[in-house]
């Protein structure tokens, strides 16, 4: 090992480099966090449970320019997106009206609900967290992976005696 004496500006400048490089690693990373995290987004077309908008007979709704969806009153799809700016264009099929709104999606969810007749009406949030209501497990249900097997006509089977030749 050689015993160099570095220049004090060098290692400022050094330091200064390296500090910079890891400031940069680390806006890479939030950014491709950010345009990478992916959405599940349900499209529904059903009426508001509050009464205050009914389900629209007949849109078509497209994200981002993708392929559009066409629902009917009651109808419920749903797309993939990315990122969490998107274009949603939806066209009433009866007079061809279109509306397009921008819509911004939260980082803190995975799964969000788009009320097309909110979105139409204009009724803020027309964007909603979806949540899963929790369904209690049917009665006599076991847990787990039971591999008997059972259906409603094996007692009779049971007490059926094979004929005797």
């Amino acid at each position: 090992m050689s015993t160099e004496i570095i220049d004090p500006k060098v290692a400022t400048r050094r330091l200064f480099v390296r500090s910079g490089l890891v400031a940069v690693y680390f806006l890479l990373l939030v950014v491709t966090f950010l345009l990478g995290k992916g959405y599940t987004l349900l499209i529904d077309n059903k009426d508001a449970a509050d009464g205050s908008v009914v389900a629209i007979d007949g849109v078509l709704v497209s994200v981002d320019g993708a392929e559009a969806l066409e629902l009917y009153s009651g109808d419920r799809d749903a797309t993939q997106l990315k990122g969490q700016r998107h274009r949603v264009i939806v066209e009433l099929i009866s007079d061809g009206k279109k509306i397009e709104k921008s819509i911004h999606l939260p980082l803190d969810t995975d799964m969000l609900l788009l009320s097309v007749p909110k979105l139409v009406a204009g009724i803020e949030p027309f964007v909603e967290v979806f949540v899963l209501r929790d369904q209690p497990r049917p009665a006599g249900e076991e847990v787990g992976n039971t591999n008997a097997f059972t259906s409603p006509d094996s007692e009779a089977l049971e007490t059926v005696e094979p004929p005797v030749p």
